[in-house]
């Protein structure tokens, strides 16, 4: 019998004006949700993910998809937020801490970067269903950091959520996918599993610490269409 497999997909900024090949138009990112529906594909839940790893009992389904659209962009609220509520299907959003924040955002987002969300934008995402994964503070490569620094990092997002009565994480998204041994080990101590980038391995207990993520292209949309995973084993972090 074929391995069951889970299939992490990132998103980020959703735009009919696509300025980047990494965004995505709203009119796709529906059809991708419906192709998973309509081919019998399962979006997965990242707390249920969560919890399998926990608890053996917990038996993913073959070919789960766990949807996350990373950094925080305000486009994740006005589109992804009505598709979550038409099809009856979960996404987790991963966002910066620092992007939420008016007194932070400045110095954090990239020059000429599209609008971010604010934390009452965020409690809005998880009032419909949404859910919250971990993606540092400050949006920095944390294996070129110090293990304070990391830690830092780490501790700050966290209490970001608890200040402003949000849900605590339990899945983490490296940003770019950089990780190493003492970012692992950090992420481990706060989480129970994280999305690494596109080299990243299959979900199970013995990677709950380097989930394979695959980041949204403009070149991926066919394969993504025809839910072809094959075609998605890139080996480039985002």
């Amino acid at each position: 019998m074929r391995e069951k497999t889970m299939h992490g997909i990132c998103f980020h900024h959703i735009d009919e004006d696509l300025g980047s090949e990494y965004d995505v138009a709203p009119t796709d990112l529906e059809r991708f949700v419906r192709a998973v529906v309509d081919g019998g594909a399962v979006f997965l839940k990242p707390s249920t993910l969560a919890e399998s790893f926990a608890d053996p009992r917990i038996r993913l389904a073959e070919d789960a998809v766990c949807l996350i659209f990373d950094d925080g962009y305000r486009s994740t609220l006005e589109f992804a937020a009505p598709l979550m509520a038409k099809l009856g299907v979960v996404f987790g959003l991963a966002p910066a801490t620092a992007l939420l924040l008016d007194d932070q955002r400045p110095l954090a987002a990239p020059e000429g970067s599209r609008g971010f969300l604010s934390v009452d934008d965020l409690k809005l995402w998880t009032a419909v269903g949404g859910e919250i994964l971990g993606h540092s503070h400050s949006h920095v490569a944390l294996s070129a950091l110090a293990t304070s620094t990391v830690e830092h990092e780490l501790d700050t997002e966290l209490a970001i959520y608890a200040e402003h009565g949000l849900p605590a994480p339990e899945l983490f998204v490296y940003p770019f996918g950089a990780h190493d041994e003492r970012v692992r080990r950090a992420v481990a101590a706060r989480y129970r599993g994280a999305f690494a980038g596109d080299c990243g391995s299959v979900a199970g207990p013995d990677h709950r610490f380097d989930l394979h993520r695959v980041t949204f292209r403009q070149k991926l949309l066919p394969g993504l269409l025809r839910l072809d995973w094959a075609s998605l084993d890139l080996h480039t972090h985002e």
